[in-house]
């Protein structure tokens, strides 16, 4: 794992000096990677970077997400119904099985669970300027539909306040939690009662994460999120997130 993971950092680095003349606002995007570390058992992994390779296939199926997990891992995929790949370790190399079966869009994610102790390599590319996504639950059975949401910026923090989803009135969020010993996997927040707030408090969702979102509304919700660029002295460029202003990020 150390060694594929070390090879994928040189290749995201000898692509990006292949672009040393163009600032990242030209672009409108920035070129990254984060080591994001997984625990043995079940942890939500969000998919918030807009994935690059490979450019003849569709570039967010799992496979192209998610490389290189520990060997033996699952992916369970929420599609108004569990979808499940598994890391098969007797390929040669090792793939996921069913492939090209789950695609995980940017803005979604999904319950990895893995083997053992591990790290995951995420990369791709980070927009710069206004990202959004517009969900509609509402079924005509009256009932709200699940859906798995995340971040499409690399950021974490308060929901509302700090990544600036807000929902509507009554609207349900489920909060991904360890679940261990006999816990629920998921925390329960609700919107919208009795002044536009959030109880019992307003949830907190890691970088890298996501949440279960469902509305009891006809209505839909659009979640707007914006990064902007600044220059240091030195010649460097970083990106800086609204309503996050602390959460600067070196960018290459």
């Amino acid at each position: 794992m150390k060694i594929i993971s070390s090879t994928l950092k040189i290749l995201l680095l000898a692509t990006l000096s292949l672009i040393p003349s163009l600032k990242a606002a030209e672009l409108n995007f920035y070129m990254e990677y984060a080591t994001v570390p997984i625990a043995q058992g079940f942890n939500a992994v969000g998919n918030q970077y807009v994935p690059t390779f490979p450019t003849n296939v569709t570039p967010t199926y799992l496979e192209y997400v998610i490389p290189y997990p520990a060997l033996g891992s699952m992916f369970y995929y929420y599609d108004q119904g569990w979808y499940i790949n598994t890391f098969d370790e007797f390929e040669i190399p090792p793939m996921w099985d069913p492939p090209h079966s789950i695609n995980l869009s940017h803005g979604k994610g999904g319950w990895l669970l893995s083997p053992t102790n591990t790290s995951l390599v995420l990369f791709g590319k980070t927009p710069i300027g206004t990202v959004s996504q517009t969900v509609s639950n509402y079924s005509a059975n009256g009932f709200g539909n699940f859906h798995i949401i995340s971040s499409k910026l690399p950021k974490g923090g308060l929901l509302t306040t700090e990544l600036g989803f807000v929902p509507n009135n009554g609207d349900i969020i489920y909060a991904p939690t360890n679940g261990g010993n006999g816990q629920s996997p998921y925390k329960i927040y609700l919107y919208g009662f009795p002044f536009q707030s959030w109880y019992p408090e307003e949830p907190i969702i890691p970088k890298y994460s996501w949440f279960f979102y469902r509305s009891l509304t006809p209505n839909s919700v659009t979640w707007t999120q914006t990064s902007s660029l600044i220059e240091t002295n030195d010649g460097r460029d970083f990106g800086i997130f609204e309503n996050q202003p602390y959460d600067m990020v070196p960018r290459y």
